[in-house]
């Protein structure tokens, strides 16, 4: 079935049934000449509850694409048990959250949460908690071409916005201790996020200088696993481009830019190709600024680092940088457990300066030659050739 509409309406849908395999219930936005529809709710920062598409408990076989909406506080609420859901050419302005996904996932059946998802070419635009937002156990999820931009300093009145948090809270039965599932096997393709600000955890904090500044582009929480990204970028954020607690996390072709700690990792070994972190930059709160922080393992294969520390936080973590560049500030946290395979360390200039055009201020946009290095080529750190090759 198809629910087709047009023009500028305000309307808030509960969906109690969804469709059937190969039959799916499909809310698709017609341009009649005056762009995609666009609906309007109640929600001005912090206050206002009104939800576009909120869908119960084991609604699934969703087909939804080429809605406008503004000032809702969530988008589309799926909460739980949900599965073969498409969502599409979705724009959401002005809201809390764009996407919440509560996965569902019950004790003895792990596999009842929501899964087989796919979420492509969407954008969340000022929004003060998330852009998507995935919790209990969601799994098989494919996030393609989508964008979160949170708005900056004028939109960052709550603690902690990201723009995708793929985890956010173990899912439990009963007690504490019984734990059901954790979101895994989520896959981010050509995503964006920038702009995540928040000035302190806490009201009284803010303005200290012991406050914490949070706001992460990428997050994931302790016990998620299977995490890939692909060409992703990270940018401007008060705390992380990437704060990955998941197990093993996979990064090709990623960059991080402006970001207080460009990359953050805390789990397992995290595995890096052809990626670029730069410029790294505090803007205020606690904390240091880093190009990658860790917990754990990493694995760093032609990447370039520049203007920024390598930290080593724990005394079982390690770093091995292999054919990669690392340009700046030599790395002084913990320097006995970082390793460099057929890499190089340049201050920057000399002999020894790989030639990266890139200077802090450049702002990602595509794929070009500034990181690529003129002096080494494909053969160490980020290559603009190799990008999604």
């Amino acid at each position: 079935a198809d629910i087709v509409v047009e023009g500028e309406l305000i309307l808030e849908i509960k969906a109690a049934k969804g469709g059937e395999p190969g039959k799916p219930i499909r809310l698709a936005g017609v341009d009649r000449g005056a762009g995609l529809p666009q609906f309007i709710g109640d929600f001005d920062k912090r206050k206002g509850w009104s939800k576009f598409f909120d869908a119960k408990e084991g609604v699934s076989h969703l087909e939804i694409t080429g809605i406008r909406l503004k000032r809702y506080r969530i988008g589309i609420h799926l909460r739980g048990k949900s599965s073969h859901v498409r969502i599409s050419q979705l724009t959401v302005e002005e809201a809390n959250e764009g996407i919440r996904s509560d996965g569902g996932a019950e004790l003895g059946n792990p596999d009842a949460a929501t899964h087989d998802v796919v979420v492509s070419d969407c954008r969340f635009e000022k929004f003060t908690k998330r852009g998507i937002r995935l919790q209990n156990g969601n799994y098989r999820w494919r996030i393609e071409r989508c964008h979160a931009d949170a708005g900056g300093k004028e939109w960052g009145v709550e603690s902690f916005p990201m723009g995708f948090q793929l985890s956010a809270r173990l899912a439990v039965h009963g007690g504490a201790d019984d734990v059901v599932a954790m979101d895994h096997d989520l896959e981010l393709i050509d995503c964006v996020a920038v702009n995540c600000y928040y000035e302190g955890t806490r009201p009284e904090n803010k303005g200290s200088p012991k406050a914490y500044w949070n706001g992460d582009g990428f997050c994931a929480e302790s016990g998620s696993r299977n995490l890939r990204f692909v060409r992703c970028v990270s940018m401007h954020h008060t705390d992380a481009g990437w704060d990955i607690k998941a197990d093993s996390p996979e990064f090709i072709d990623c960059i991080a830019i402006d970001n207080k700690e460009n990359f953050r990792f805390w789990a397992g070994t995290a595995r890096m190709t052809n990626c670029v972190s730069a410029f790294a930059f505090k803007r205020g709160g606690s904390g240091a600024a880093a190009a990658l922080w860790t917990k754990c393992a990493v694995e760093a294969r032609l990447c370039t680092f520049i203007d920024g520390g390598l930290a080593i936080a724990d005394p079982s973590a390690s770093i091995v940088l292999r054919d990669s560049l690392f340009v700046g500030p030599a790395p002084v946290k913990n320097a006995e457990r970082i390793t460099f395979e057929n890499s190089v360390v340049a201050a920057g200039d000399g002999p020894d300066d790989p030639r990266i055009a890139a200077r802090k201020g450049f702002e990602w946009i595509r794929p070009t030659v500034d990181f690529d290095s003129a002096l080494h080529g494909e053969s160490k750190g980020f290559s603009s050739v190799r990008w999604g090759r």
